[in-house]
């Protein structure tokens, strides 16, 4: 049986539910209140440039790829995806560089010119890491609706791994030089947090970039949701461009309806793509909300903001890779002041994102669009972002010279900086933390918001803020557990289907040993 289902806002998570769930015959609507699609992986634009607001590392194609073939589509057909080798490269304070392959043998050779044991101890952390992702991808990829799912034999399989190390402290076991460390490390960054508190389970991170690659969408990240889109619409959705919910109508523990500008609109069933905390917080009366009111939403834990600044520079910029990470002199201090002390670093680590080397739709021809990230403190920070705005820029743009040798200052014809404050404001992110909830254990799975609302019946949630967390592939994945518990309500098959990851990561722990041993056997023959 077919149902009506209304869709609040049309991010990445939204927008693959909406196309999901639109092609087992639903009538689906998403509304959205931004003229164009994505929230925080939407595209800014101005005088011929383009720039990913938010995501620019586009890793597991493979959950994206899921998500199209379940609603009969092919996802070539609607997005050019370029791998980019070396996955990115890392400058350290010494002035020593890293640029990480995807190729098990180019890495280990790479980690070698820093420690010969290192490069050794490298392929017992890939493998590590292949029997940790096969174990917790299950548990990643099933809804949690209560305390009993924490007994559930997919999670006591993945028990071995979720320990009270954190990633760094891992890393630590395989890994002597504090460089090759650093390159497993920074990965926490994708879920706003420190590598020093981040559960260890997140070395699944490394590992997922170094086995599927990191990849280019043609047309930035934000391409992702405009094909989402374009999918939905396909499919027969109906997609509503500046149409923001003004209100949530609540009858006991269900949603009654939705008011949208002046219209009041009825649906069988919701579905919540808006930041978790601030969707919850300006949607819902604090008195319906029982498990997440405004007391509960500001205890919990949050991740760090960024100090973005998109740049369009006149001339083509060739001496910065597609994608640059700059660490701080001390890089455990300014993640302590990130993360604890809530202060603005004069010591930060930046990342430079420099895609127009490799895709000429960004900006025209002989020109470059550049974009910084410095993850910052949240708003519970008191950083007052007016006055440190000006200055702050002026030292990062400094920086950068500094650390890459490349002068972007004379070169700049557009500029645009988005402070955490307009995360807030612009985009609706609670407290401006870009990352959403923080990851820690007591954040994560039961523990985490249920993708099927605990305090509305016929409510169910997608995005950063759900299970099983942020960033795309997880978006993706909350995505297909959300649409998969709707569709479970009627008689149609749910489309949740574990197993092709699961194989896929059993097969690449197999092909890894079988070429480290064919490597072995080959240097035995050389000597």
């Amino acid at each position: 049986m077919s149902k009506t289902i209304g869709i609040v806002g049309a991010g990445p998570g939204g927008l693959a539910a909406g196309a999901l769930l639109a092609a087992q015959g639903n009538d689906v609507h998403i509304f959205e209140k931004s003229k164009s699609v994505g929230g925080r992986n939407s595209k800014l634009k101005s005088k011929g440039f383009s720039w990913d607001t938010g995501p620019t590392f586009f890793l597991m194609p493979s959950v994206l790829r899921e998500i199209f073939e379940a609603t009969g589509k092919k996802l070539e057909d609607y997005l050019e995806l370029k791998k980019i080798d070396p996955l990115y490269t890392l400058k350290f304070p010494d002035g020593a560089e890293l640029k990480p392959s995807s190729d098990p043998f180019a890495m280990a050779k790479a980690i070698g010119k820093f420690s010969a044991r290192d490069a050794d101890s490298f392929w017992a952390f890939r493998q590590r890491q292949v029997e940790k992702f096969d174990s917790v991808l299950p548990a990643l990829r099933k809804p949690f609706k209560g305390v009993k799912d924490l007994i559930d034999p997919q999670l006591i399989k993945a028990l071995p791994y979720i320990n009270t190390k954190s990633v760094y402290e891992e890393l630590s076991d395989f890994f002597e030089d504090e460089r090759v460390r650093l390159a497993f490390t920074f990965q926490a960054k994708y879920l706003g947090m420190s590598p020093f508190d981040c559960p260890s389970l997140f070395t699944i991170l490394p590992h997922i970039e170094h086995s599927e690659g990191v990849w280019h969408p043609i047309g930035g990240c934000s391409a992702i949701s405009e094909a989402l889109a374009k999918l939905f619409k396909d499919l027969g959705g109906k997609l509503h461009l500046s149409s923001p919910i003004t209100k949530v109508s609540t009858k006991g523990a269900k949603i009654s309806s939705i008011q949208v500008k002046k219209e009041e609109l009825k649906f069988d069933d919701y579905l919540m793509n808006a930041d978790f905390a601030y969707g919850m917080s300006e949607l819902f009366e604090n008195k319906e909300r029982k498990k997440y009111n405004d007391k509960k939403l500001e205890s919990l834990s949050y991740s760090c903001s960024t100090f973005m600044i998109y740049l369009g520079l006149k001339e083509k910029v060739d001496t910065l890779a597609h994608h640059t990470i700059c660490f701080a002199q001390n890089y455990r201090k300014n993640v302590r002041e990130i993360a604890s002390e809530m202060a603005l670093s004069d010591d930060p680590s930046i990342y430079v994102h420099n895609p127009s080397m490799i895709d000429d739709t960004l900006a025209a021809e002989g020109k470059s669009s550049v974009y910084i990230l410095v993850p910052v403190p949240n708003l519970n920070a008191p950083i007052d972002w007016k006055k440190e705005k000006s200055r702050f820029r002026n030292f990062v743009i400094n920086k950068i010279k500094t650390l890459t040798g490349t002068d972007l200052e004379p070169l700049i014809e557009v500029e645009k900086i988005v402070t955490p404050n307009d995360w807030e404001k612009d985009y609706n992110v609670y407290k401006g933390a870009t990352f959403s909830l923080a990851h820690s254990y007591s954040q994560m799975l039961q523990f985490r918001p249920h993708n099927h609302s605990e305090d509305f019946a016929n409510l169910y949630i997608v995005g950063g803020g759900t299970h099983p967390g942020s960033g795309l592939p997880t978006i993706f994945q909350s995505a297909l557990i959300a649409s998969s518990l709707i569709q479970a309500k009627s008689a149609k098959k749910p489309l949740l289907n574990i197993k092709p990851l699961q194989q896929r990561a059993l097969n690449l722990g197999l092909a890894l040993a079988a070429r480290r041993n064919k490597a072995s056997e080959d240097e035995i023959i050389a000597r």
